[in-house]
């Protein structure tokens, strides 16, 4: 029997190396553009926060170089003692208060930080001039807004040769004058009878009034008599008078002097009210028979009895020493 051979199936050697895989970058060239894109912004973003951060340093410095605008609300003037066309608070006080605003500020190292607007706060209300705290702000120019409650200048008090201001309180302002300077115009309430309050350390208190009840009744009554047609005349209110019941003089701008009595909210049996009062002030005033003169020409007289003595050696007496 014929052997037959068969063929074995045979299949094909494997290659010994397999095919090479494409790069990667050819895998991720899909996303190559997006994934550029990215680190583009993402470099620019970097790049404009260091920008931002560098200008934001510039800035600060050149505001630490330059002082900032401080825009301060004066009060407006409203008819007070002082005499001024917009605000009553004189220009070199108002100097002064810009000064003092710009070294509380530089205190801080950086005008911009909230420790120099506080410490500038805090120094205005011991001024004086503010009746508390006043309130500052940043604006977004970098400027300084200053507002607050000023007090109210009401009237002057002599004292050894010193003009004082005192508020609607009778707390002193920070304002003082010699006595013998003539500007601006002043009708003071002379012989006061006590000093201007002092704190321990022996500066000027300007949060209690004056203490003497005679200075405010002299206070009222010159309030009185700013509102009267002959107050140009008036050129002082002493308030020195001595007896049983203290009273005040009216010294004129003669130099006369007509004793007014207590203060025109007190009363003194016998005493003539204080409509009669002004109603012969006014008088003498109005009528040429009297050289329209609130003393009537005399050297003066007294209002506070029934009848009127006009008195021609009637002078000035010389002002007291205070206590």
């Amino acid at each position: 029997m014929a052997r037959t051979k068969t063929r074995k199936k045979t299949t094909p050697k494997r290659r010994a190396t397999r095919a090479k895989k494409p790069p990667r970058i050819q895998r991720i060239g899909p996303y190559l553009p997006a994934v550029l894109a990215s680190m583009l912004v993402l470099a620019i973003l970097g790049g404009a926060a260091m920008l931002r951060g560098e200008l934001t340093d510039l800035a600060r410095a050149r505001r630490v170089a330059t002082p900032p605008a401080i825009i301060v609300h004066w009060p407006a003037d409203t008819g007070s003692t002082l005499d001024s066309s917009e605000t009553w608070v004189p220009e070199a006080q108002q100097r002064e208060l810009l000064e003092l605003i710009r070294e509380s500020l530089a205190l801080a190292g950086d005008p911009l930080a909230i420790d120099g607007l506080r410490n500038a706060g805090l120094a205005l209300e011991r001024t004086g001039w503010f009746e508390d705290s006043p309130t500052l702000r940043r604006m977004p120019d970098g400027s300084v807004e200053v507002q607050g409650e000023w007090r109210v200048p009401r009237a002057w008090i002599r004292s050894e040769g010193v003009d004082y201001l005192v508020d609607a309180q009778g707390r002193l302002m920070p304002l003082a004058h010699s006595a013998e300077r003539e500007f601006p115009k002043r009708t003071p309430v002379i012989n006061p009878g006590t000093r201007p309050p002092r704190t321990p350390a022996g500066l000027a208190d300007y949060d209690r009034p004056w203490a003497s009840a005679t200075v405010w009744s002299a206070i009222e009554l010159m309030d009185l008599l700013r509102a009267q047609s002959y107050f140009e005349q008036i050129g002082a209110i002493d308030a020195g008078g001595v007896g049983p019941n203290p009273f005040l003089t009216i010294v004129t701008d003669r130099n006369t002097r007509i004793i007014w009595g207590s203060g025109p909210n007190g009363f003194h049996p016998g005493e003539r009210p204080t409509k009669e009062k002004l109603f012969h002030l006014a008088r003498f005033h109005a009528e040429d028979e009297f050289g329209r003169h609130i003393d009537a020409g005399m050297g003066g007289y007294d209002l506070r009895s029934g009848y009127i003595v006009l008195d021609r050696e009637m002078t000035r007496a010389p002002e007291t020493p205070d206590e």
